[in-house]
């Protein structure tokens, strides 16, 4: 097991939305803290949790919280802020104006672009693996974000493959020259798309991207570089 990394109390306690099976963590918020930790070194208890199970998180909402000793931490942005400050050895966020304007930049590209891209393809793998107890709140809160019935959010799952595999253009042309996000090493914005393609891992088995993509070879690069943060977990081979 990693050490605790100076200047965080131990132990460290991470609630991770699960389905069914524990090990099939799936929250692509939650892999974000999962990926931070790993590049620190930092151990952790890991806990899991289901939508069910709010009160067990409160005053927090959703996933990830982590507990540090009384402190209790919500968002997975603020939760990898914390951790980069209290241990800033390999950084994973920039410390000039510019390098943090265009890190916030491919953030919210990974939340407001990929994610949306993403969901209508796994929507139902999701709903699949979950807890019997999630179902029906998952199922009534999806409907009525979409306006549908979660079937008929995406009845063609090939051309979603291929729109998904449009939007990823601008990351692909970056990594076509660049063998990080980062530059020269992985940093958040390498970890916050990361993290949403752990997400479709953990729940799908659709093949989202081509073997000579570029993101491809991007993506295995970072599931080798994150192993330790991996194993163990549920999953399907992409």
């Amino acid at each position: 097991m990693a050490k605790i990394a100076a200047g965080l109390v131990q132990p460290l306690r991470l609630w991770e939305l699960a389905g069914a099976d524990p090990a099939r963590v799936f929250s692509p918020y939650v892999w974000r803290v999962r990926l931070v930790l790993a590049h620190k070194g930092i151990d952790y208890e890991s806990t899991v949790w289901r939508y069910n199970d709010k009160r067990l998180i409160a005053p927090a909402q959703k996933v990830p919280v982590l507990d540090v000793k009384d402190l209790r931490l919500a968002e997975s942005r603020d939760i990898s802020q914390y951790i980069e400050d209290k241990h800033p050895d390999k950084p994973v966020f920039s410390s000039c104006q510019a390098g943090a304007t265009s890190l916030d930049f491919l953030i919210s590209w990974a939340d407001c672009v990929m994610n949306p891209a993403l969901m209508p393809i796994i929507i139902l793998d999701v709903f699949n693996q979950l807890a019997p107890q999630d179902k029906a709140y998952f199922r009534t809160s999806r409907e009525q974000r979409f306006g549908k019935p979660l079937e008929q959010i995406c009845t063609d799952i090939p051309a979603e493959v291929e729109q998904f595999r449009h939007v990823m253009e601008p990351v692909r042309q970056t990594l076509s020259k660049h063998k990080w996000l980062g530059g020269r090493e992985p940093n958040y914005g390498d970890i916050a798309i990361a993290g949403n393609f752990l997400w479709a891992r953990a729940v799908s088995q659709h093949n989202l991207l081509e073997e000579s993509d570029a993101i491809y070879a991007w993506r295995q690069r970072m599931f080798d570089r994150y192993a330790v943060a991996i194993e163990g977990t549920s999953g399907y081979d992409l």
